[in-house]
């Protein structure tokens, strides 16, 4: 994208210009831009090293303007009393470059009257021409508004009338500065009558009205049939809040504008709610701009303890599958990422009776009650529930139906809560509540936050384990992680494993406990999440397990579910050339095991040998999750 079309401002009374160019945000630079440390003034993004998506919302955020190259000179009706006079310059010359923060006003606010409405702002410091636009049409079409309906102009406010009451309309201010045009953020106002006097017109006397119902944002059971689509609570505007403002997504780089309308709004109970509705053009433009697996990220740092939900049309999400593109929405709090190619929305549009293009998509985020049913902890027995539970549900509707999205195809999202303050976090897991039980999913923290690694949007939420005791043993540290991620329960270390006893440690280890909903054994849904595909018949029955076979089944997982083993320590050589016995490994387990060793999710028993037909027992089945889930980054590093 043209370096232009990025503007940014700053959000202290300073206001600090930043010049964002493309090279900002790519998804192989985010693991180097995530140390949160503060952005300098006109910060080149490559030398930048703090968050990036800090750097993106500190300075662009909720309501921030951008700029583009301009294609008129915004000769339509120029609002001159605006434009034109100038203003201070702030030094700058002809032919210097202007700070594109300093093309639009900036914080625009709205405030409804009767058949007016009083815009207020912060006048920019550079700019030769500029406009008022208006929309009466949800923000869809704009144009400029009549300079005879403004009055009380100053350089901080304005007020338009000559409006409609009840009707909604949106302001932004459009601004030129040598060859770009700036745009405000936008916002609405409904203006609204005045009350006549309590003696004239004599009141009319008409029955009570019925309170309205108290809004819920209890989250239902999910469900595989088709329902009738709920009816949403009844909600009210937020006082002096803007209902509704511009957002930016981010993708490859770079930024794309008039993406999504938010709309704020409180409660009968004064919960405070949020609805983002992604737009077509938006989603479409961002991923044209996205390079295959990146990200379309949408980051909303201003809200916090807010009800989400998050709406888009299943036929925008065509382009973002077919680049394999994750699509990620969060607040100052909770967030959600998923791969779009593998959301099960087809199974979801089936159910409906309708094509995938054909359905609308709804994503619920919101606290809900810890679950307290009888046997709804007996899988996670020891686990001790810390700070709230979040729902994380998609559905899918069609007319009056709708169904929910039953997660994703062989591959994990994020579901990002925060954490409580004061938290160890070395014992904290996490736990989804699955068909009424809560099973343990691999979690991983940062800044305060927990980041539920799923493959599902059910509720979720953080629990505290009490760690074992020391043995002595070389796995001790593998199997202190284990216990509280809720993988070994209970078992001891040297305890032998059979088949179905290693895929229960596995599935509760990498959260696959959906797979295993209508499955009669672990075994089963191992096979279902494709952990078996390519191995022999002769290791999926019951019977012992080995240890080559432990090997290949969580190779394998790494390779189904599109997991990349990042080397937990340097291997100087192979397996083959490092252990004596290398030649016992069967000839189907061998490029599993020579995986396994590269990326040091093994070292050999005593450092010596593999014992690749030896039985395999539960500390080293332990050791061996443990560092697959750090080796694809399910899990924190050793000693974080």
């Amino acid at each position: 994208m043209n370096n232009k079309k990025n503007a940014a401002r700053s959000k202290s009374k300073n206001k600090t210009k930043v010049m964002l160019r493309s090279a900002v945000l790519t998804t192989g630079l985010t693991a180097q831009l995530l140390s949160g440390s503060s952005v300098a003034a006109h910060a080149e993004p490559a030398t930048y090293e703090g968050d990036s998506f800090a750097y993106l919302s500190q300075y662009l955020g909720l309501g921030a303007a951008y700029a583009e190259p301009a294609d008129d000179t915004l000769s339509d009706q120029p609002f001159e009393a605006l434009g034109e006079s100038g203003g201070d310059t702030g030094g700058g010359s002809p032919g210097t470059e202007i700070p594109e923060a300093d093309l639009a006003w900036q914080s625009l606010t709205a405030e409804s009257g009767d058949q007016s409405a009083t815009l207020r702002y912060t006048k920019p410091r550079n700019f030769e021409d500029g406009r008022l636009e208006i929309s009466g049409d949800d923000g869809m079409n704009y144009e400029t508004v009549n300079p005879s309906n403004v009055s009380n102009l100053t350089d901080t406010s304005l007020t338009v009338t000559g409006l409609v009451n009840g009707k909604t309309y949106y302001f932004r201010f459009a601004i030129k500065s040598h060859s770009n045009v700036g745009y405000s953020n936008f916002v609405s106002a409904t203006p609204k009558g005045t009350l006549p006097p309590a003696e004239t017109p004599p009141p009319v006397e008409t029955p009570p009205a019925a309170p309205a119902p108290a809004p819920t944002f209890e989250v239902p059971a999910p469900t595989t049939a088709p329902t009738t689509a709920p009816t949403t609570a009844p909600t009210t505007p937020a006082a002096g809040a803007e209902e509704s403002i511009q957002v930016l997504a981010v993708s490859a780089g770079n930024l794309t504008t008039r993406s999504a309308s938010l709309t704020r709004s409180t409660a009968e109970d004064g919960s405070s709610r949020a609805e983002l509705r992604l737009t077509p053009q938006g989603i479409s433009q961002a991923s044209e701009q996205a390079a295959r697996g990146e990200t379309l990220a949408y980051r909303l740092p201003q809200l916090s303890g807010t009800a989400m939900q998050i709406l888009l049309d299943g036929s925008t999400l065509a382009p973002l599958s077919s680049k394999a593109n994750k699509l990620s929405v969060s607040t100052a709090d909770v967030g959600i990422t998923f791969p779009v190619e593998r959301l099960r929305l087809s199974e979801a549009a089936q159910r409906l009776g309708v094509t995938s293009d054909q359905v609308s998509i709804r994503i619920e985020i919101e606290k809900t009650p810890v679950s307290t049913t009888p046997g709804a902890w007996t899988k996670a027995v020891g686990a001790v529930p810390v700070g709230d539970a979040y729902a994380f549900r998609m559905i899918a509707s069609s007319g009056s139906k709708s169904t929910d999205i039953n997660g994703y195809d062989r591959r994990y999202g994020e579901q990002t809560i925060p954490v409580p303050a004061g938290s160890d976090l070395a014992s904290l897991g996490a736990v989804m509540l699955v068909d009424g039980k809560y099973v343990p999913i691999p979690v991983t923290f940062k800044d305060g936050q927990a980041i539920l690694h799923t493959t599902g949007g059910n509720p979720v939420l953080l629990v505290r384990y009490d760690k074992p005791a020391d043995s002595g043993k070389w796995f001790d540290s593998a199997v202190s992680a284990s216990t509280t991620k809720g993988i070994l329960e209970g078992r001891e270390v040297a305890a032998p494993l059979d088949r179905e006893a290693f895929a229960r440690m596995t599935v509760r280890a990498l959260g696959l406990e959906s797979y295993g909903t209508n499955a009669a054994s672990s075994l089963a849904a191992l096979r279902s999440a494709g952990l078996y595909e390519g191995l022999p018949a002769s290791v999926q029955s019951d019977g012992a397990i080995t240890r080559e076979e432990m090997i290949a089944i969580l190779v394998n997982a790494s390779r189904q579910f599109d997991l990349q083993l990042n080397a937990l320590a340097p291997a100087s050589t192979t397996a083959k050339n490092a252990f004596g016995d290398a030649g016992d490994v069967s000839e189907w387990a061998d490029s599993y095991v020579e995986t396994a060793y590269a990326a040091g999710l093994f070292r050999g028993d005593k450092g010596q040998i593999i014992a690749a037909q030896r039985q395999g027992t539960a500390g080293e089945a332990a050791a061996l999750l443990v560092n697959l889930l750090r080796s694809t980054g399910l899990a924190d590093p050793a000693g974080k």
